[in-house]
């Protein structure tokens, strides 16, 4: 199966979960051994995989694996992708949003504003260095022979850039998720504006 490139994020027009009005998905996902060995696969799925696979994976049977699927389905784990055959895939956005949540609890605005100000000064560095717009942009071999690098080298950077654009993603959705919490407790807009609540 292949894994999901590092730069995904969620959908745009895919609003967060709302984790404060559900349990902490770790107490309740941890704990008993046929819910971890679930768990454990259930992160893995990047593709569409029937029941009898994650039973297979799992080391469990059938009427479990469809048992906890459907389970972790609820809380937004996993998306059912098929009836017939019954199959289940991981709920990519789920897990990048849950992340940003953690860093949202984590952290204070501040220390968000300057991490993420350190990412976007590296990003423009990398920018600058390889005068083009992004990592996408750069055709490693034809490059490295054009400046004479190292290959290993080249990609590396390309890598790291990826991985920091990544980061901004986190970084800024996390800002953009305290500032909506904060506009829903005190029902104004950005202007301080009454705007009410959203509804759940």
């Amino acid at each position: 199966m292949k894994a999901p490139p590092d730069t995904e994020r969620a959908a745009d027009d895919e609003a967060p979960p709302d984790f404060e009005a559900l349990e902490d998905p770790d107490d309740l996902l941890t704990g008993d051994r046929t819910r971890d060995d679930f768990l454990s696969v259930a992160l893995q799925l990047r593709e569409p995989t029937p029941i009898a696979e994650i039973a297979e994976w799992a080391g469990r049977g059938a009427d479990s694996a469809r048992e906890y699927m459907r389970w972790f389905e609820t809380i937004g784990l996993v998306r059912q992708v098929s009836e017939d055959p019954e199959q289940y895939e991981t709920n990519q956005s789920y897990l990048y949003w849950r992340r940003v949540d953690r860093i949202r609890s984590n952290y204070r605005d501040t220390e968000i504003v300057e991490r993420l100000q350190q990412v976007l000064d590296e990003i423009d560095e990398l920018s600058e260095e390889y005068d083009v717009g992004g990592p996408d942009q750069i055709d490693i071999v034809p490059m490295a022979r054009e400046r004479d690098v190292d290959v290993e080298a080249l990609w590396e950077d390309v890598s790291r850039w990826k991985t920091l654009l990544a980061r901004r993603s986190l970084l800024e959705d996390a800002l953009e998720r305290e500032q909506d919490r904060y506009l829903d407790s005190s029902g104004g807009d950005a202007d301080g504006h009454s705007t009410g609540k959203r509804p759940a």
